[in-house]
């Protein structure tokens, strides 16, 4: 038999074998002590650390960068000038015929307080006082409450009375209003009513004290005729003295000028017609 058909078959098979090893996976063997989990794992049989042979993964993007500075501009916000806290609006519920904050916000970009609705019946006004007292007529003043008003009403009567009286609707911006027809010497109690389209503030509860400035409603005493009287005389004798004093002094004066002597020549005079005058006898 000749040698070189066993050459030939034995290259083949180390071909084989050749490529059988270049097909395992790494970190896989036959040999005891070198399956992956095994204390062994990694080492050679002398003892001594082998070359590691480690994978770089790489991966390729293949996208459009404008379209990544797109994505980016809408998901991330934008940054915005900072502004500094809002100032309060110049607004006051009691100052009569007050602007509503809603248009002092729109105007100036104020911070208003917060009102409840046009479809909530509105708070309890507070009547700050009442002044001007007179025998017949008083002044009420009242503050606005933190409500959407569409107009106020004042009702009033007798102390101990229903208040069976009523002004006519006064307008939203209106804080103040005189009240005319009163007794003279008598208490009334006046209470202020505001109200939208949903309905009509409550009324007090409670009847207040004299000059109430807490709640819906307050007292106050009308002046009495006898005092009244007393003024309107006073002031009728002040004035007669007045007059009388005023003619007294004037026919004073009169009186002073008629008694007084005559007043001296204004000019020259002739000093002959002097001696001639002291000379002639008296007839």
């Amino acid at each position: 038999m000749p040698i070189w058909p066993s050459t030939v078959l034995l290259a083949a098979v180390s071909i084989v074998s050749w490529a059988g090893l270049a097909a395992a996976p790494l970190g896989t063997s036959d040999r005891p002590g070198t399956a992956q989990g095994d204390p062994g794992f990694g080492r050679d049989l002398r003892g001594r650390e082998p070359v590691t042979r480690g994978y770089i993964r790489i991966q390729l993007f293949d996208e459009d960068y404008g379209d990544d500075d797109d994505d980016y501009d809408e998901e991330t916000p934008r940054p915005t000038a900072e502004r500094g806290p809002l100032a309060r609006c110049g607004y006051d519920p009691c100052a009569h015929m007050q602007v509503p904050c809603a248009e002092l916000q729109s105007a100036t970009s104020c911070l208003c307080p917060g009102v409840s609705g046009e479809d909530v019946i509105p708070e309890q006004p507070r009547l700050r006082e009442v002044t001007r007292v007179s025998g017949s007529t008083a002044s009420v003043h009242w503050c606005a409450p933190l409500s959407t008003v569409g107009g106020y009403r004042l009702t009033y009567g007798p102390l101990g009375a229903p208040a069976n009286t009523s002004t006519q609707p006064l307008q939203s911006r209106a804080r103040l209003f005189t009240l005319e027809g009163l007794t003279p010497g008598t208490a009334y109690r006046v209470c202020v009513v505001a109200y939208n389209r949903a309905g009509v503030s409550r009324p007090a509860e409670e009847d207040p004290g004299p000059g109430s400035g807490f709640g819906p409603c307050a007292t106050f005493t009308t002046r009495s005729a006898s005092a009244l009287t007393l003024y309107i005389t006073a002031a009728a004798l002040l004035l007669l003295l007045l007059v009388v004093a005023c003619v007294l002094l004037r026919c004073r004066r009169r009186r002073g000028a008629a008694a007084g002597s005559p007043e001296p020549s204004i000019g020259l005079q002739n000093p002959t017609y002097e001696e001639d005058k002291v000379g002639r006898p008296q007839p």
